[in-house]
């Protein structure tokens, strides 16, 4: 039996669908089953459950990010590896890629699967079951004798290759939650990686700067497929980054115009600028409603130094261009960077004022950066005393815990008074503008705008009690009557202001 694990990360009611596990579970041979955390609140009875009524050898697979999902999975995996000490224990995904000697080097993980896995995993299963060695496995790492083992990466699949994601092995309609987007809004992946080699972003470690999509065909059949079969009427689409190809888009938007869908994608502000008048308006069309767009600076300078290969002027021209279209841009704003954090903040804090005369409907999510084991600004980062956990233990520890959380960043360029800054600052902001993306009233978003509108104009951003409780009222309110969304926007998760980034993500 396989049993593949996503642990709890989101409160019900948020939960998309668990595509890398769907992935996974679509190349597999064996028997299996889907335990998402983020429904079955009993997911370890379940485990054990699965387990104890089938036949061995059984296989653990989990999908581990940072923060709360790494650290249910740990605690998780270590109490069922000392009760079933003979269970294989796989860990994959974004942190078990970046950090795989501290997650080998654990006692009740056996294997890390870096990047893409189905044939990792089913390579890894077949020698397992039969003895063969790990050595030839691309993509693998684990310890033997003692000695940490990273084989080769394994060279990225065309996705096209790969089998669709068996949705009758979860209960899709668990899944369809209400956004901005609409009623019926599922999730789905189309592409992996990204081309490009910011040094603030994990996904360049997740993929190493390769870029694989499904065909415009194949994307387009799917989410047919899941109109006819669900009734679904808007897509998020989680991609790194979807807009690589023109070409691409074009046909995926001829092919999907008369579906009555709606949908969001991420992208670069400098490949969308050259796409031609044509084909914005085809994305309209095709119902493209929004673009993620990594901004990240204010900074021409801070640009440079992440290897963007951006300019704040590109930004802005993006910024008109989505408004002439009537395609909301939501720019990500990575900002307390240890070259200069306190330029770096309120020159962005500038520049969000510029974007925001420009397109008023624009929207913006501060984040705090957090260092990549990448050369560029990690550097400066170990230089200012950073270092990473080397132990599962300490990752998991209260200290990192709330470093992941952002409640306390271990930062040393990074200040109480810049963190008061931003966090005030993304308040503001969000009541100045309160997020298209958040089911709020209109007589409370008016309530919102009135609050911050005199703080906005006159950038007085100390003690924003006012908001503080207006935004706290609000999230109780969201609790009590299930509202849902994809992203809080300005204000964060749980209304926490400034919200930020987990370096597994971008």
């Amino acid at each position: 039996m396989i049993i593949l694990y996503n642990p709890k990360i989101e409160r019900k009611g948020k939960q998309r669908l668990p595509k890398s596990l769907l992935a996974l579970a679509a190349v597999l041979k064996d028997d299996y089953v889907i335990i998402d955390g983020n429904l079955n609140d009993n997911a370890y009875e379940s485990i054990l459950h699965h387990i104890n009524n089938n036949e061995p050898p059984h296989f653990l697979g989990v999908t581990v990010m940072g923060g709360p999902s790494l650290k249910r999975a740990y605690e998780d995996c270590k109490r069922i590896k000392k009760q079933i000490p003979d269970l294989t224990i796989i860990w994959g995904g974004y942190f078990p890629t970046i950090f795989p000697d501290c997650v080998v080097n654990s006692d009740f993980v056996d294997f890390v699967i870096r990047g893409q896995g189905e044939f990792t995993q089913l390579e890894l299963i077949d020698a397992c079951k039969n003895g063969k060695s790990f050595s030839n496995i691309d993509g693998l790492s684990y310890k033997e004798n003692g000695e940490i083992k990273h084989n080769r990466p394994r060279t990225l699949v065309s996705l096209d290759l790969l089998p669709r994601y068996p949705y009758e092995a979860v209960d899709v309609n668990k899944y369809l939650v209400p956004t901005f987007l609409g009623n019926r809004t599922i999730s789905h992946s189309s592409s992996i990686g990204c081309p490009y080699r910011c040094n603030f972003c994990g996904v360049v470690n997740m993929y190493n700067s390769h870029w694989l999509a499904e065909s415009a065909e194949r994307t387009a059949n799917t989410i047919t497929l899941l109109k006819d079969s669900y009734l679904i009427d808007a897509v998020e689409f989680h991609d790194s980054n979807f807009f690589v190809s023109e070409a691409r888009t074009v046909e995926f938007c001829d092919r999907v115009a008369g579906l009555n869908i709606s949908w969001f994608g991420e992208g670069r502000i400098d490949t969308l600028l050259k796409y031609s008048y044509e084909t914005w308006l085809k994305m309209k069309k095709g119902g493209c409603r929004m673009i993620y767009l990594g901004a990240e600076s204010g900074s021409d300078e801070i640009l440079q130094r992440m290897d963007k290969g951006l300019t704040t002027q590109q930004t802005v021209d993006l910024n008109k261009r989505c408004k002439s279209y009537g395609i909301i841009p939501y720019f990500f704003f990575v900002v307390g960077n240890p070259y200069d954090p306190e330029k770096d903040i309120r020159e962005s804090i500038d520049f969000i004022y510029h974007l925001k005369k420009d397109n008023p409907s624009c929207e913006i999510l501060l984040c705090l950066y957090t260092p990549i084991p990448l050369p560029g600004m990690y550097e400066d980062a170990v230089s200012c005393g950073f270092k990473y956990p080397d132990t599962l233990e300490e990752w998991v520890s209260e200290r990192w815990e709330n470093f992941d959380e952002r409640h306390n960043p271990q930062t040393l360029w990074l200040k109480p008074h810049h963190k008061r800054l931003v966090e005030n600052f993304g308040l503001v902001l969000g009541a100045r503008y309160p997020t298209i993306t958040e089911r709020i009233s209109l007589p409370y978003r008016r309530f919102l705008k009135m609050l911050g509108s005199w703080r906005y104009h006159l950038r007085f951003f100390h003690m924003p009690i006012e908001l503080k409780l207006a935004f706290k009222y609000l999230y109780h309110q969201r609790q009590n009557t299930s509202i849902t969304n994809y992203s809080l926007g300005n204000v964060g998760a749980g209304f926490k202001p400034a919200p930020t980034i987990t370096i597994w993500k971008r």
